[in-house]
């Protein structure tokens, strides 16, 4: 009878363990399963579909409605528009749960040093202001004229800050470029708007300092096929970048410590700079 009691609570004993090591196992396939890899740091190198194929199948969300807000973080590239640090892109989606359609945000993280992407967990998000088809805005990453840029500028940047603009904050009498996925075009009829800030390293090698005179306005056109589904809101949230433009200097302390210090945003929000 002992013997019995005793095997038993050993059977019970591995039962539990084996529970263990497969809630384990699956809350580390989850994280796992949200990877997915870079093929390339450029921004060239940026391949729109097949980022889009699969932040779809880890949201569950349909391709063709996966969005970007204007209110997004930047990207940070070095002086040849390389990623060299880890980045986001804000994304949204609609999605049918619970008997309704509602509106849920994710990151998209980019982690050059490893050539990985990764998809941070769903969160409820209200859309608001103005938002574009994910594709459309790797695309306009992807297809920079990167050559026109550097002849643009002056002296040698050591990184590029490309923002998302949205329609309200085209800047008067800042250089213009229009480009499509072929290169430049006279075509203005302009789908996204992105502010590019070359930045140079301060004095003592203590930060790196942009002048709001050195921004470059680009306007991405896209292809007829890709502009369906860009939308617009009327809701308004604060936004920091309103106070870019003419005449500004824009000073950092160190720019790498910053994103290392705050990775984790909640999707859709932008960290408050000390400008």
């Amino acid at each position: 009878m002992l013997i019995f009691r005793k095997q038993s609570r050993i059977i019970i004993f591995a039962a539990a363990l084996l529970v263990v090591v497969l809630i384990a196992g699956f809350a580390v396939d989850r994280t796992s399963s949200r990877h997915f890899p870079m093929h390339g740091s450029n921004l060239s190198d940026l391949q729109s579909d097949y980022i889009v194929d699969h932040v779809a199948q880890i949201t569950g969300a349909s391709s063709e409605r996966i969005f970007v807000s204007d209110s997004n973080f930047m990207i940070q590239t070095n002086e040849n528009f390389d990623l060299y640090i880890g980045g986001a892109i804000s994304i949204m989606f609609p999605q049918s749960r619970f008997g309704s359609e509602r509106n849920y945000s994710s990151q998209l993280r980019i982690f050059p040093d490893n050539n990985d992407f990764f998809v941070t967990s769903a969160q409820r998000y209200e859309p608001s202001q103005q938002y574009f088809h994910l594709k459309v805005y790797l695309d306009a990453l992807k297809y920079l004229p990167q050559e026109h840029i550097r002849s643009m500028v002056r002296d040698n940047p050591s990184i590029y800050q490309i923002v998302l603009r949205d329609r309200s904050q085209v800047v008067n009498n800042a250089t213009n470029v229009f480009y499509n996925e072929y290169g430049l075009t006279s075509d203005n009829n302009w789908t996204i708007l992105l502010h590019i800030q070359p930045m140079y390293i301060g004095e003592g090698n203590d930060g790196y300092t942009g002048v709001g005179t050195d921004i470059i306005q680009i306007f991405y056109v896209a292809a007829k096929n890709n502009t369906d589904g860009v939308g617009f809101t009327q809701l308004s949230l604060e936004r920091i970048w309103d106070s870019g433009g003419s005449g500004i200097d824009i000073r950092y302390n160190d720019v790498d410590e910053f994103i290392r210090l705050n990775p984790s945003y909640p999707a859709g929000a932008m960290p408050s700079l000390s400008y």
